[in-house]
């Protein structure tokens, strides 16, 4: 059996869209376990107010969980492509 390179037989192979391939299922990946986190977060939120019986505190933590997550989440975007 005969081994060879694998540049010297293809030269014209390209990796990059392989490695963009492998960079898209990563970052799909951790958005996912976002949510997780989120969902979780906001599962709290609902069941400590639901109990004491105040939702209108349980809204106003809503809003702003779901404002801070929602930063995060333009600024990793935004730092992820460089504009900051």
């Amino acid at each position: 059996m005969k081994y060879s390179n694998l540049k010297t037989q293809s030269p014209n192979i390209n990796f990059k869209p392989t490695i963009y391939l492998i960079l898209c299922l990563f970052l799909c990946a951790c958005k996912n376990r976002n949510y997780i986190l989120y969902y979780n977060k906001v599962n709290e939120i609902d069941s400590i107010y639901r109990m004491a019986k105040q939702p209108e505190k349980a809204i106003k933590n809503y809003t702003n969980h779901y404002l801070e997550n929602t930063a995060l989440s333009i600024k990793n975007v935004m730092k992820n492509m460089k504009l900051i």
